[in-house]
């Protein structure tokens, strides 16, 4: 990395997540709020509002703990 132009090696701490409950979030959300479900290419997709979903996932984890 650089700092004040001059390289030298960094650490940082690695942050520990869980996404065991992503998936249950995702179903969840679809459930509950407008999914807009397309394709792009073979590959099947959801357009979203991702700012609601991260509220959406916000309160579903303080809900579920």
């Amino acid at each position: 990395m650089q700092r004040n132009g001059e390289r030298e090696w960094v650490t940082f701490e690695n942050i520990e997540y869980q996404t065991e409950r992503f998936s249950q979030i995702g179903s969840d959300y679809e459930s509950n709020r407008k999914v807009i479900i397309g394709n792009v290419g073979n590959a099947e997709v959801r357009l979203i509002s991702q700012v609601d979903l991260v509220d959406f996932a916000v309160d579903w984890l303080n809900q579920n703990k």
